[in-house]
C-alpha cells in the first residue's frame, strides 16, 4: 500500500514538474518574441527618422538656395542608406516617392457627391497593364473593372466592367481606393495572370484624389 502511494505521489510530482517547465518555456518564448518584435519596430522607426531627416535637409538646401527644386531620384534623399551594423541587426533605409507611381484613384473624378469614371485615366492604366502584366491578361477589362470598383454607381460601363452583381462574395466599395492591393480583388484578376515580378506592384499606388504625378521620380513605363 505504501509503495502504491509513493508511486502515485511520484507520478503527480512528475506531472506538476512537466507542466511547470512547459509553462516556463512558453512564457520565455513569448517574452522573446515580444522583445524581438519591439526591436524590429524600433529599427523601423529609426529608419523612418533617417528618411525624414533626408527630406528635411533637402527642403532646407532648396530654401538656402532660394529655389524649390523639383524632387528627383538623383537627389540625396533618394539615395538608399547602405546596410549599417547596429547592435545585432543591419539597418538600411530608402525613400520612395509615391507620386511617381500610377494612382489608381485617377480613374475617377469627384463631381459633387459622386465619383465618375475618367476615360483618359482608364486608357493610361490599360496601356500600363499591357506593358507590365503577362500577355494573357485582358488589360482593358482589368482597367475597366478597377474603374467600376471605384465609381459611385452600380452600373457596368460597357461590356468589360464589373459591379456588385458580378461578385459572389463581396461588394464594390464605390469609393476611392485605400491601397493598391484592391486590384487583387477584381473579378478578372487571377493568380495565373498576376505579375511574377514584385517590382511591378511598385508602379501602382492609391493616393487622395487630385494628387498629381511627379514625372521626375516616375519609372520609364
Amino acid at each position: 500500500m505504501a509503495l502504491v502511494i509513493v508511486l502515485l505521489l511520484l507520478a503527480l510530482l512528475t506531472t506538476i514538474t512537466v507542466e511547470v517547465l512547459f509553462r516556463q518555456d512558453r512564457f520565455l518564448t513569448r517574452a522573446d518574441n515580444l522583445l524581438q518584435w519591439d526591436k524590429r519596430y524600433q529599427y523601423a522607426m529609426a529608419a523612418e527618422v533617417v528618411a525624414q531627416q533626408g527630406l528635411i535637409d533637402d527642403l532646407q538646401d532648396d530654401q538656402n538656395n532660394n529655389a524649390l527644386v523639383d524632387d528627383c531620384v538623383e537627389e540625396q534623399w533618394a539615395v538608399q542608406l547602405p546596410p549599417t551594423p547596429y547592435e545585432d541587426a543591419m539597418l538600411s533605409a530608402s525613400v520612395q516617392d509615391l507620386q511617381g507611381r500610377f494612382n489608381l484613384n485617377w480613374l475617377i473624378t469627384a463631381q459633387g457627391d459622386a465619383f465618375v469614371r475618367d476615360p483618359e485615366a482608364i486608357d493610361r492604366l490599360t496601356r500600363l497593364i499591357e506593358l507590365t502584366f503577362p500577355q494573357e491578361t485582358d488589360a482593358s477589362r482589368l482597367a475597366n473593372e478597377m474603374a467600376d470598383w471605384l465609381d459611385s454607381n452600380n452600373i457596368v460601363d460597357g461590356v468589360e466592367g464589373a459591379e456588385d452583381a458580378d461578385y459572389r462574395n463581396r461588394r464594390t466599395p464605390n469609393m476611392p481606393a485605400a491601397h493598391e492591393s484592391e486590384m487583387r480583388a477584381l473579378l478578372s484578376f487571377q493568380v495565373a495572370n498576376q505579375p511574377q515580378d514584385s517590382m511591378v506592384w511598385g508602379l501602382f499606388t492609391a493616393l487622395p484624389l487630385g494628387t498629381t504625378l511627379n514625372v521626375n521620380t516616375a519609372p520609364p513605363q
